[in-house]
């Protein structure tokens, strides 16, 4: 495929990916990637208008880390088992 003179080919990430210290749950999100604001002849979109929110690394971390439930054994579990 030929690309146009003039036209970048995709916007690129303009912040770093972030790499949590725990395993975090699997959740199945779409990076929004757009121009930036400063491009000429760039269409304004909503995200123009967001402030994006201060968030705590290992808040998130805690809230979305990927826990195992752990299955307890008690004596009457063991006792069914017999």
């Amino acid at each position: 495929m030929r690309r146009m003179p003039g036209r970048s080919s995709k916007p690129k990430p303009t912040k770093p990916v972030i790499k949590p210290s725990k395993k975090m749950k699997a959740y199945q999100w779409r990076r929004v990637l757009h121009e930036p604001k400063e491009k000429k002849n760039r269409v304004h979109i909503i995200w123009d208008d967001i402030e994006e929110a201060k968030l705590d690394q290992a808040e998130v971390e805690t809230l979305f880390e990927d826990k195992k439930k752990v299955k307890l054994v008690t004596e009457k579990s063991k006792k069914k088992g017999k």
